[in-house]
């Protein structure tokens, strides 16, 4: 029989007849291929020699290389948000099969390789090339305020200890004659599957270290690992089932803590606003025609400012209408006075969003900024809202909501805003606040999403309360707009508020970057 996709010898007659069943005879079909590496459930098998080590790794290049032929089919693919979800959920996870069941040492190569592609096309979708911190932070899940693409080079050696750690325990009880070796001997063993073992344990140890020690006191996301520990090879005993999402999360987050101490301090504070709750939802939906989907320019534009890129939509501009000078990130724009009456299109977007969620909890909408201003001065005399919520307060009184989206890299909120998470959007709520004056018995309610995507404090309690009041449910309406990326009341809504912003942001840089080009702020290129 042919030995290319069998791992059973039979019995053989005649002349091969004088050849163990462990070294076939060379001439018989199939035993080439194995002579220095050998397949098991898609695993490619080895030992310790340099030919045989040699072999696995280019057995895996080349199916890593097979695995990337994907890539060049995505380029028939023109809108940039499909092309990037199909990147991030089809293509960068690929190779997690051989992550997880080879040592990292015979991974390390093709990881790299793969990386290398999977990098080079999310640079084509972001429409600039990427450098190495925002290949960082791409590669970061949602929740620490990343894309969510998969990096192989950076999640292998977790990934790879995890698969030990969840399987040890069991491998050992199901098969005692066959496994002689125990957990005490895995800091010793020499075989090439404990050194692998070792191998990931420190490189994960390391990763551990670095978040529990957090040498430079930085503020941490909201779902970093609290008390994060790694078990040892000699602890592998007791079965850790949860290993691959604890480890990982651990690696990911000593990723987001080195990425944060390279940041400039206005990236570190659109990183602390990145990495709260639904700040970066927008990335995790499936865009259908009823939700989700954004403009190709404003989705670019949306990973340009996720990944602190220069936005092209202000290439070559280099003066602002009030004489200022245009920075290539946006952060002049987002502040300057003369630029924010363009800033409507965003906030309606919002605001809409909110709307329709507080609609869809059963509270009395009333669009106050649409309706004439002496109705909404008999609660609000100070200020119109932008909506009420009448007899919505837990009193029976009106709930006067008011949203904004302030910058978190102005000049004056920067300091603040990078390292204090919320910062932007607690000075914004008491600026509102302010203006609104007293309004008792009513209350008001300031509605903030900081334009780097976390929810204020006031914000972030209203949708909770609204949760409260439909059991994490949709109306047949939303339902039928939802996609399977935004199932249920939660995810639906913070996802619909993440889109609104980027969507909004889209919007005001292409108006912004128009102006300031007919104004003559513009130099030229070539």
């Amino acid at each position: 029989m042919s030995l290319a996709r069998a791992g059973i010898v039979t019995p053989l007659v005649g002349p091969m007849c004088s050849h163990t069943l462990s070294m076939p005879p060379p001439a018989m079909p199939g035993v080439a291929a194995r002579v220095s590496h050998d397949r098991h459930l898609g695993v490619f098998v080895g030992d310790s020699r340099p030919e045989s080590v040699a072999a696995v790794k280019a057995a895996l290049q080349a199916k890593f290389e097979d695995k990337a032929q994907i890539l060049t089919r995505l380029t028939i693919i023109t809108d940039p948000q499909i092309r990037f979800q199909l990147l991030k959920c089809c293509v960068s996870t690929r190779p997690g099969f051989w992550l997880r069941t080879m040592s990292p040492s015979l991974t390390s190569d093709p990881a790299e390789w793969f990386d290398t592609r999977v990098r080079g096309s999310l640079s084509e979708i972001c429409s600039t090339p990427l450098t190495d911190l925002a290949w960082d932070i791409a590669t970061l899940p949602c929740s620490l305020g990343g894309c969510g693409l998969t990096s192989a080079v950076y999640t292998r050696n977790a990934a790879h200890y995890a698969s030990w750690a969840a399987s040890w325990h069991n491998i050992t009880r199901m098969f005692p004659a066959a496994v002689t070796i125990t957990h005490a001997s895995l800091d010793t063993c020499a075989l090439p599957f404990a050194r692998g073992l070792r191998t990931a344990h420190r490189a994960t140890e390391a990763s551990c270290t670095a978040l529990t020690d957090n040498l430079h006191q930085h503020p941490l996301p909201p779902l970093a690992p609290k008390n994060a520990s790694i078990p040892a090879p000699t602890e592998l005993s007791t079965r850790f089932p949860t290993a691959q999402k604890r480890f990982a999360a651990i690696a990911q987050g000593a990723r987001w803590l080195g990425a944060f101490h390279r940041a400039t301090q206005p990236h570190r504070a659109c990183m602390l606003s990145q990495c709260q709750q639904g700040a970066n939802f927008a990335f995790n939906a499936v865009p259908s025609q009823a939700h989700g989907a954004m403009l190709p320019m404003s989705f670019v534009t949306a990973c340009q400012l996720r990944l602190r890129l220069p936005l092209s939509l202000l290439q070559g501009i280099t003066t602002c209408v009030c004489g200022a000078a245009v920075d290539c990130y946006g952060d002049h724009c987002l502040s300057c006075r003369h630029l924010q009456t363009h800033r409507t299109p965003w906030h309606n977007l919002v605001e809409h969003a909110a709307a329709g969620m507080a609609r869809h909890a059963r509270y009395h909408v009333s669009h106050d900024s649409r309706r004439p201003r002496a109705t909404s001065a008999v609660y609000s005399p100070h200020y119109c809202p932008d909506f009420s919520l009448l007899h919505g307060s837990s009193g029976g009184t009106h709930v006067l909501v008011d949203v904004t989206c302030p910058s978190v890299v102005t000049r004056t909120i920067v300091p603040a805003s990078s390292h204090t998470p919320s910062a932007a959007a607690t000075a914004a709520a008491a600026s509102k606040l302010g203006v609104y004056g007293n309004v008792q018995p009513h209350v008001v309610l300031p509605f903030v999403v900081e334009h780097a995507g976390a929810l204020g404090k006031e914000a972030m309690g209203f949708f909770k309360e609204c949760r409260k009041k439909v059991p994490n449910e949709l109306s047949d309406r939303d339902a039928a707009r939802s996609t399977w990326s935004s199932w249920g009341f939660s995810n639906f809504y913070l996802q619909s508020f993440s889109v609104a912003n980027l969507k909004g942001q889209g919007h005001f840089f292409a108006s912004a970057s128009a102006i300031l080009r007919a104004r003559g702020g513009v130099r030229l290129i070539g």
